[in-house]
């Protein structure tokens, strides 16, 4: 079988949409093929992210939302590095958007790193931003959304 991937300049800059956009749809094929250089984590960090953030580094996680997305304290995990997110996302491209975006930042000491956390725009809606529509989301986790936004 031949597969091949597109391989984006993740060390050099920032991915635009498309290229944020085409990586969450093919997460699985990208993590299958990278297992170790692209993780996927069901809820939580790998705990590299703590010990030895790198420049480009991509990992997946399932199971959370961008609105709860955030870095908690967890029993017995020591973290060198503290990440902190900003409370507001991004469009990608502003226009048309196909991804959504906010940042972290990573500290240690004069050491720095900043993080984009991305969503595909067709699995965030702004309305997910009015407190009314995320508590009925977490309170009825199990329905579509599109139920709940009808």
């Amino acid at each position: 079988m031949n597969t091949k991937v597109l391989i984006f300049p993740t060390t050099e800059r920032w991915l635009n949409g498309e290229e944020y956009a085409f990586l969450l749809r093919h997460y699985k094929a990208y993590n299958s093929l990278y297992p170790t250089e692209m993780l996927l984590n069901t809820r939580t960090h790998p705990q590299q992210v703590y010990d030895s953030p790198r420049n480009g580094q991509i990992y997946f996680i399932k199971g959370w939302h961008l609105r709860e997305f955030g870095f908690p304290r967890q029993d017995g995990l020591r973290k060198e590095w503290k990440w902190k997110k900003m409370n507001f996302t991004t469009d990608l491209p502003k226009n048309a958007p196909l991804c959504s975006y906010l940042v972290a930042t990573g500290k240690v000491d004069r050491e720095c790193y900043r993080m984009h956390v991305v969503v595909n725009s067709m699995e965030y809606s702004k309305m997910y931003r009015q407190s009314d529509v995320l508590k009925d989301l977490r309170a009825n986790a199990s329905k579509s959304k599109s139920k709940l936004l009808a």
